[in-house]
């Protein structure tokens, strides 16, 4: 139900706009109006527009609500296994890639190893499940992100690990 009203308020303009059109231009032709014919007969591509969104917007709902329990059982899984390292510094270069080291900087050979990114290639995974993968396999106490790119993608990276992670991220933005 919100869905749809943030849906529909998003096109509130539109919907008024082609009501009011209709409306404007049966009453200046025939001077009556016949609410039940109108919406019936003349309003029949608009009803099904309205018809349309609140599928979209079913859609979206699904699609918000699959997303927040696959991160809750991402979360409930982090938050029972046991904390192996106390820090995992995180840096997003400028091309996009992931460097992960410890506490005193230290990199972690096993994500940045150029056989296992071929394996995750053939796996089809992208960098940010294998991003997301490492860090679930390294249970840090603490992640600090360094994001040297600072652009859309990135900040959707730092935005679910800040979900899955709660409390235990800090980031830095860097240009």
């Amino acid at each position: 139900y919100s869905e749809a009203l943030n849906l529909f308020d998003k096109k509130q303009d539109f919907i008024k706009e082609t009501v009011f059109n209709k409306i404007s231009d049966l009453i200046t032709e025939n001077k009556d109006l016949n609410l039940e014919g109108f919406f019936k007969f003349r309003m029949k591509d608009f009803v099904s527009y309205i018809s349309i969104l609140s599928d979209i917007a079913l859609e979206e709902h699904l699609i918000k609500r699959d997303k927040k329990e696959f991160l809750d059982s991402l979360k409930y899984f982090i938050n029972i296994q046991e904390e192996k390292m106390n820090l995992l510094r995180i840096i997003i270069t400028k091309e996009g890639h992931f460097i992960l080291s410890d506490e005193n900087g230290k990199e972690i050979e096993n994500f940045n190893n150029e056989e296992i990114k071929n394996l995750a290639m053939e796996e089809n995974l992208n960098s940010e499940d294998m991003l997301i993968s490492a860090i679930m396999t390294l249970c840090p106490k603490k992640i600090e992100i360094l994001d040297k790119v600072n652009n859309k993608k990135s900040k959707d990276i730092i935005e679910v690990i800040s979900l899955l992670f709660e409390g235990k991220v800090t980031v830095i933005y860097s240009n």
